[in-house]
C-alpha cells in the first residue's frame, strides 16, 4: 500500500483528513511494528514542516518566467516541494536506522513524558480512576488486592488496585512505596503489572517493592524475576537483591540493597557490624533528615532496632555504640561523633 507512506506524514502532523484517518488506523492495526518505527523516524525530523505543495500549479507559473532561457539548450526542471523534502529527510533517516539502528537515536533526556511508552504499553496509568483506591495516610498499612495478592502501602502511599481487564492484572502507584506480595493469587499465569508515571513493571510471580517520586521510580526485589519498562526498548530484567532507579526514561540498575529500606514493613533495622557512616547514609534516605558524621568518628552498630522515631532510633544507636549524638534541630539534623 504506497499510498499509506504518502498520508502517514499528513497523519503524524495533524493534517489528514477524517478519511485518511481511518486508512491509517487500519493499517495501524495490521502493522504495529512499522506503524511505531514510522512514528520514532519522524519525531526526529518533526522540526522539518510539512506542508501540502501543489507541484502542477507552482510549475504552471514558473514556466513563463522560464521561457526567456529555453533558447540556451532544452532541460528538464523539476520543482520539490517541503512535503518531498521530508520524504527525503525521513528516507536519510532509514538509511543510517538501518545500518547504525534505532537505539542511537533515543536520547532519552529530551523526549518529552507521555512519549517514554509504545503504544498501549503504559497507558493505565493514564487513566481514570476505575478502580479501588488504596490510601496510608499515617500509618503503615496491610491489605490484598481484589485477585488476593498481598499488598503492604508505606505511609503516605497512593495507590489504585485496576484489577483485571483483558487477561491482565493492573496497578498504579501513584505516589511512595509499595510492598507487593503476589504469590497468592489464583491465576498464576495471568500478566500482572504496576505502573507509575514513568514506568510499568510486568512480575509473574514475585515480591517485589514500588516506589513512586515526582520523576523517578524505584524497584526493589525481594523474590522472585521482574522486567521493568522504561519504554518500548528500554526495559531491563531484576533478580532478588537488585534495584532499579528510573528517571527521565533511563534506567540504572544496581547489584544490590540494604535489607534497611524494607525496615518500614519488617518492623525493625538490622546491622551487623556496619560502619556508622553507612547507618548514617541508609537513615538519611529513609527518615529524610541531614545525619552528620565527624571526621574520624568510628563505631560499627550491630543489633536489631525497631522502627520508631528518628530521634530515639539515632540515641539507641548511638549509645549501642559508644558514640556521642548532638541534635542540631530535631526531625532534621543530627550529627554523631565520638565520646
Amino acid at each position: 500500500m504506497e499510498h499509506i507512506y504518502t498520508v502517514l506524514p499528513k497523519y503524524f502532523n495533524k493534517q489528514s483528513t477524517a478519511e485518511e484517518n481511518k486508512l491509517i488506523e487500519a493499517w495501524r492495526k495490521e502493522n504495529p511494528a512499522e506503524f511505531k518505527e514510522h512514528k520514532a523516524i519522524w519525531k526526529l525530523t518533526e522540526n522539518v514542516e510539512y506542508i501540502e505543495f501543489d507541484s502542477k500549479a507552482s510549475w504552471n507559473e514558473l514556466q513563463p518566467r522560464l521561457s526567456t532561457t529555453s533558447s540556451q539548450g532544452k532541460s528538464e526542471t523539476k520543482v520539490i516541494g517541503l512535503a518531498l523534502w521530508k520524504k527525503i529527510t525521513v528516507a536519510a533517516v532509514l538509511i543510517i536506522v538501518a545500518v547504525f539502528g534505532i537505539n542511537q537515536f533515543n536520547n532519552q533526556d529530551v523526549i518529552a513524558e507521555g512519549d517514554f511508552f509504545a503504544e498501549g504499553l503504559n497507558t493505565e496509568f493514564i487513566t481514570e480512576t476505575r478502580g479501588v483506591e488504596l490510601l496510608a495516610a499515617s500509618n503503615v498499612v496491610e491489605t490484598s488486592l481484589e485477585n488476593g495478592d498481598g499488598i503492604w502501602l508505606n505511609k503516605g502511599a497512593e495507590v489504585e488496585d485496576m484489577g483485571a481487564k483483558e487477561g491482565a492484572y493492573n496497578v498504579k502507584v501513584r505516589k511512595g512505596e509499595a510492598f507487593f506480595d503476589i504469590n497468592s493469587r489464583k491465576d498464576k499465569k495471568a500478566p500482572f503489572f504496576v505502573h507509575t508515571s514513568n514506568a510499568a513493571v510486568a512480575v509473574v510471580g514475585t515480591q517485589f517493592t514500588v516506589t513512586s517520586k515526582k520523576e523517578q521510580t524505584i524497584i526493589r526485589v525481594v523474590e522472585g524475576v521482574v522486567e521493568v519498562m522504561a519504554s518500548d526498548i528500554n526495559k531491563i530484567k531484576l533478580k532478588a537483591g537488585e534495584q532499579a532507579i528510573i528517571s527521565k526514561g533511563n534506567i540504572n540498575k544496581i547489584k544490590e540493597f540494604s535489607p534497611n529500606f524494607l525496615a518500614w514493613k519488617t518492623g525493625a533495622f538490622k546491622f551487623e557490624a556496619t560502619s556508622i557512616h553507612k547507618v548514617a547514609l541508609l537513615l538519611q534516605t529513609y527518615y529524610e533528615v541531614e545525619i552528620e558524621v565527624e571526621e574520624g568518628t568510628t563505631g560499627t552498630p550491630s543489633g536489631e532496632f525497631p522502627v520508631m522515631d528518628v530521634d530515639n532510633l539515632l540515641q539507641s544507636i548511638s549509645l549501642a555504640s559508644g558514640l556521642k549524638l548532638e541534635v542540631v534541630e530535631a526531625n532534621k539534623k543530627y550529627k554523631i561523633s565520638n565520646q
